[in-house]
Formats: structure tokens, sequence, C-alpha cells
């Protein structure tokens, strides 16, 4: 079962999965940064367990906590439509090189394609000095959180 976060507004920024087994299941949050940031993502992820417990000491009667609507306020990061007149048309895309033969089944952001600039100049330059064994894979992670850029109002605790 997938869902889509409250907080991903109109795209699939995040994604739900559950998996039951004997005894109880599996939950799979995955979230792409601009779902939420890693702060977000763990007061989202706090207030789960604190429902899941609720469910888990009294079936019957959970107690769950309510969520905090500040924690969806996503308005101080979305800035508002342009009026009409003030909208211009971007220049028209470039057609693709005659000499490029893929057949545009796949896709590459522009995100994308930065962290791999990224990793690949941060592999030139760590190469020589390290020496790392070029076959291995590796993992790239990005930590992420915007809450010092956000003073007034302050941020809620779980957003």
């Amino acid at each position: 079962m997938a869902l889509r976060s409250p907080s991903a507004s109109a795209a699939n920024y995040a994604v739900y999965s559950k998996t039951l087994i004997d005894g109880g299941m599996v939950f799979m949050m995955c979230h792409h940064h601009h779902a939420n940031d890693v702060m977000g993502w763990a007061g989202e992820l706090h207030q789960l367990a604190e429902n899941c417990a609720a469910i888990w000491t009294s079936p019957e009667n959970p107690l769950f906590l309510t969520w905090d609507p500040a924690c969806l306020d996503n308005s101080r990061v979305i800035a508002a439509d342009l009026p009409d007149d003030q909208r211009v048309d971007g220049p028209v895309s470039p057609l693709k090189h005659p000499d490029r033969k893929m057949d545009g089944s796949y896709w590459i952001s522009s995100y994308d394609a930065y962290v791999a600039f990224i990793w690949k100049t941060l592999s030139k330059h760590r190469a020589k000095p390290f020496k790392p064994e070029l076959k291995q894979n590796y993992v790239w992670g990005e930590g992420i959180n915007m809450r010092t850029r956000f003073h007034d109002p302050p941020m809620p605790e779980r957003a």
C-alpha cells in the first residue's frame, strides 16, 4: 500500500509501504527532501510511533495525539503565483541532438545531474590521497535541516 504524504502537495515526494508479517507488519517511509527535511521526517516518525503505541496499549480506545496543523503549513517555502501580466514564457526547449539514439524513456532531473557532478568532482579529488577500491559500490547520503533558516515564526516542534 502506498500513500502520499500530507506534506507532499501535488507531487509524489513521499511513499509509505506496509508489509504484513506473522504477528505484525513492516512499515517503510521513503521521503524526498521536497516532502520533508530530516527533522520533519523524524517528527512525523515519532508521532506515528506514539500513535501506534497508543493503539497497542489501548486497542479499544487509543488516545491519539493530534497533528499540529502548523506542521503541514508550507506557505513559508512556496512563493505566490505572479499576476498574469507579470508572467513570461521561457525559452523554447532545444531539440535533441540528431546523433542521440536513446528512446527517450528515461529522464534525469537537474538535481540528479548536479548530485552526479558533485559525486564525480569529489571522487576525482579524493581518489589520489585515499586510493579507494574503484570496483566497490559506495553510498551517497545527504543530511538536510531547514530549521536554521526559519526564525519568525519559529518552526513547530515536529514540522
